[in-house]
């Protein structure tokens, strides 16, 4: 703990942590005033325990001063504060300041601790080693949902009430100690030799490291903790951004860079799947919009070992009804097809099938009157894409792919409140078959024909329920959904899935560094361009001023597998003025950060 005392005019205040203590109103209690002035004190009579920095000045601080002080190690030559007595008590107990030694007596020493003024180091995070600099292989990475364990090891988390994890915004150089984790064998620090060392038996090294000075955006105070290692949970944000983490007590610490990210639900197309029974009777009027976000896996895609052809749709079914047959559409009879979403009547109806066959997406119900419903353009493996299906009260569908009109069909088939919904699978009978690979995120379901406009990337992030929008999945806690009228609807999740890390195409991304990061490159340099959030999607860009550039490709992390930033072509600027660079997840708007090149 921090105390101090402050005295004037018969005036005293009594600090504990900074924080004003013995009165309410924080002006002091009324006390026999010192006269005169006491030259002699004792320290530590009758008290057990630690005392260190014992600082006195011939003033009464303001609050603001004794807030500001808490951290001061010595005074500024160019302003100094009038310091007139500084004990240290590190290597005896002199008096800095004026050279006085006061008499020892009893059963008192100087003990090594940690100490909450001085800097902390962190070694490893989650056994990831740290690292002084910007490195995305090393990169840590939590869901936005918070809650994710972190283990920090590290030297001198001193206990006290500013022990925390942060994470915080942009660090500041500062030179200092930074002890790299390479092991030597054998590795000792005599007490009171003048070497460095490191209490895990790794070797020291002197170099500027990351500091983290500005106010924290998150802190979250360790629910176990020692002097050389902290447990924490990461905290809850409320969208997909970058941040430096810090852990420990001291005023400068070390900055790693640090991602939240969002989480979508994973499928892996062997086994895994997720189901819930029954909608609720919210359909009554027949009219439906189904919408979500679905990135396919690309090395999935690449044989067709594991999956149906798309002939054969519908011939492996227990229930088939209605005069109009699917006419076989023998274009597509090389292709395969695995299923995303699936709401099936308690018979194995197919009252709606949303499907990807590595190509195309396509919709069917066993009612469909243009019997299939398939797309011509090309919607690619590895890449995010939007798929919207609108049915209104005369059994007029739209399938929307990318928020682009893409098919218009007929059909006799509804959703049904007691229909069995499906994600990347659809049933045979009772087994599960036809599973499908890649990441699905964003499940809306609408009790209305939702026009394109609304049912856009962008419209999911509105807070609340309106427009029909009765069930939203956003899979960031969990496979739940709170319903529209205050239910809870849960997935049940089977097999190989799992709620994963993962970008979120609607929101931005950050731009943190450019290589080459030279100003006036000629046109047709490959540029990488590293940060966060990067959704590969057909509204992906980078920006050079306002020359977009499509990305060639993802740059993938070593440690994570997720996306760490793009690969593009520099384009021609006229001129070869300098300009901005700034990346965008979404079509026509400037979103990030970037730097001028």
């Amino acid at each position: 703990f921090f105390f101090s005392v402050t005295e004037e005019g018969g005036r005293l205040k009594f600090f504990v942590d900074t924080e004003v203590r013995l009165d309410e109103d924080g002006q002091g209690v009324d006390v026999i005033q010192f006269d005169p002035y006491p030259r002699d004190f004792q320290i530590g009579e009758k008290f057990e325990g630690k005392i260190d920095e014992l600082k006195v000045w011939p003033f009464a601080m303001t609050n603001d001063q004794v807030k500001d002080f808490v951290y001061m190690r010595r005074e500024d030559p160019d302003s100094p504060t009038g310091l007139t007595a500084y004990y240290r008590f590190n290597f005896d107990f002199t008096d800095e300041v004026e050279g006085y030694s006061p008499t020892a007596e009893g059963n008192v020493m100087l003990v090594p601790m940690p100490t909450p003024w001085e800097p902390s180091t962190i070694y490893s995070i989650n056994d990831v080693p740290y690292h002084p600099e910007l490195t995305f292989e090393n990169m840590i990475k939590s869901t936005i949902a918070g809650g994710d364990a972190l283990n920090i090891k590290g030297f001198n988390f001193a206990p006290s009430p500013w022990r925390r994890c942060a994470w915080g915004t942009e660090p500041e150089p500062f030179t200092g100690l930074k002890l790299h984790p390479q092991p030597v064998p054998n590795f000792t620090c005599p007490v009171g030799s003048s070497s460095l060392g490191r209490i895990d038996g790794a070797t020291p090294a002197m170099e500027k490291y990351m500091s983290l000075m500005a106010q924290p955006l998150f802190t979250t105070v360790p629910y176990a903790a020692t002097d050389i290692e902290m447990e924490c949970l990461t905290p809850e944000a409320s969208t997909p951004q970058f941040t430096y983490f810090t852990a420990g007590s001291g005023p400068v610490l070390n900055a790693q860079p640090f991602e939240l990210t969002d989480r979508a639900l994973y499928c892996d197309g062997t086994s895994g799947y997720a189901t819930r029974n029954g909608l609720q009777d919210v359909f009554e009027d027949q009219i439906y919009t189904v919408s979500f976000w679905v990135k396919p896996d690309a090395v999935a895609y690449a044989s067709d070992s594991r999956r149906r052809h798309l002939l054969s749709l519908g011939d492996d079914k227990t229930y088939r009804s209605g005069t109009y047959q699917r006419r076989n559409l023998k274009e597509n009879d090389v292709y395969i097809t695995s299923t995303i979403f699936a709401a099936e009547g308690p018979l194995g109806e197919n009252h709606a099938l949303f499907l990807y066959d590595g190509v195309h997406f396509s919709y069917y119900d066993d009612h469909i009157l243009n019997s299939f419903t398939q797309t011509t353009s090309v919607s690619e493996p590895g890449e995010w894409h939007i798929v919207t299906v609108t049915v209104n009260g005369d059994g007029e569908g739209l399938l929307y792919v990318d928020n682009e009109k893409k098919e218009r069909f007929t059909t006799r088939s509804r959703l049904q409140w007691d229909d069995k919904m499906s994600l990347c699978q659809d049933f045979l009978g009772t087994q599960p078959t036809n599973f499908f690979a890649g990441h699905v995120d964003q499940l809306a379901i609408f009790n209305i024909a939702v026009p394109v406009e609304v049912a856009t990337h962008n419209t999911m992030t509105m807070p609340g329920f309106g427009g029909g929008l009765q069930f939203l999945f956003d899979f960031k806690k969990d496979a739940s959904a709170l319903g529209a009228d205050g239910s809870v609807l849960p997935f049940t999740m089977d097999g190989g899935i799992e709620l994963t890390q993962s970008t979120n195409p609607m929101m931005p991304p950050t731009v943190i560094k450019v290589t080459p990061d030279v100003s006036e490159v000629s046109a047709g340099t490959p540029i990488k361009v590293y940060g966060t959030n990067f959704a590969m999607s057909k509204w992906t860009l980078v920006k050079f001023a306002e020359l977009e550039v499509r990305p060639e490709s993802e740059i993938i992390g070593l440690v994570t597998g997720t996306p760490v930033g793009l690969n593009v072509i520099s384009p021609k600027v006229e001129g070869c003025p300098t300009v901005p660079l700034v990346a965008s997840n979404d079509n026509g708007v400037t979103t990030g950060t970037g730097e001028d090149f």
